[in-house]
């Protein structure tokens, strides 16, 4: 970010304007994003062995919704690994920025209130 454009993105506190919703994640290069999700010692073993997810029959696809692009947040959500036996281990999975896009866009929201209503 230039100069100007920083200094014309602060607020007259001199805060910066952050966006309401944002993600913050690794992203290794343009093309790629890291998130992470937590599983079984089978799946994971498994996963990192053959270097795809699918690799243990006990892989469902429909977890994929519940990645994240934090680590932190991972395990935190997954109780730092103690939490449940399936969520034992936290693999770091790259996969292109579109892909990831792709699921943001069929994302449906668990909790809150509407999509479209911040909060």
């Amino acid at each position: 970010m230039s100069r100007a454009s920083n200094a014309s993105s602060s607020s007259a506190q001199g805060q910066t304007n952050i966006p309401y919703r944002q993600i913050r994640a690794h992203c290794p290069t343009p093309d790629t994003i890291v998130v992470y999700q937590a599983y079984s010692e089978t799946i994971a073993t498994a996963a990192a062995a053959e270097g795809r997810l699918n690799a243990s029959s006990e892989f469902k696809m429909g977890r994929m919704t519940w990645i994240k692009p934090s680590f932190y947040w991972c395990m935190y959500r997954s109780g730092w690994s103690y939490k449940d036996p399936r969520q034992a281990r936290i693999l770091a999975i790259t996969m292109t920025t579109a892909g990831f896009l792709t699921l943001l866009r069929n994302a449906v929201p668990s909790t809150g209130g509407d999509a479209h209503t911040p909060g």
